[in-house]
C-alpha cells in the first residue's frame, strides 16, 4: 500500500509491541482476547517466538557488525543459554546471512554522521540476523 497507510502500524498491533496512539477494537490470540488472562502465555509464547524487522535499520554505527550481533545475543537470548552457544549462534548467523567478509567491519550510520561502514544491503541483514 502506500505511504502512510497503515502498514507498520498494523504490524506492530498484531505484534502487541505499539507503544503509542490509540488501538481500538479487540485483539484476540487463538481466538482468545489477547489482554485476558488466559492469553498470558500465550503473549508471551509470543514475545520468545515472534520477531519482525523495522522499517528503519537501528545498529550501533561504532561496533563492528560482529560486535553488533554478540552485544544483541546477550541481551536477546535466553540466561541459560552458554556463552559458547551464543557466540556460535553469532558466527552461524552471520554466515547463514552471508556477513562473514563484513563482520569486522564497522556498522556506521549509512554515512549521516560517521564515514565509512557497511553498505545499505548489509546494514539490512543485519538487521534481520539481530532478529534470528
Amino acid at each position: 500500500g502506500p505511504s502512510g497507510s497503515g502498514k507498520s502500524t498494523l504490524l506492530d498491533v498484531m505484534a502487541l509491541i505499539r507503544d503509542s496512539g490509540e488501538v481500538q477494537g479487540t485483539h484476540y490470540i487463538n481466538g482468545v482476547p489477547s489482554h485476558s488472562k488466559e492469553a498470558n502465555f500465550l503473549r508471551e509464547w509470543l514475545s520468545h517466538n515472534l520477531a519482525y524487522v523495522r522499517q528503519q535499520d537501528v545498529l550501533f554505527p561504532k561496533m563492528t557488525v560482529r560486535e553488533h550481533l554478540v552485544h544483541m545475543a546477550w541481551i536477546l537470548l535466553p540466561q541459560f543459554m552458554t556463552v559458547e552457544r551464543k557466540m556460535a549462534r553469532v558466527e552461524q548467523v552471520l554466515s547463514l546471512l552471508e556477513l562473514e567478509a563484513c563482520a569486522d567491519t564497522i556498522c556506521g550510520d549509512g554515512g549521516v554522521k560517521f564515514e565509512g561502514g557497511i553498505s545499505g544491503g548489509q546494514r539490512r541483514r543485519v538487521s534481520v540476523a539481530t532478529q534470528l
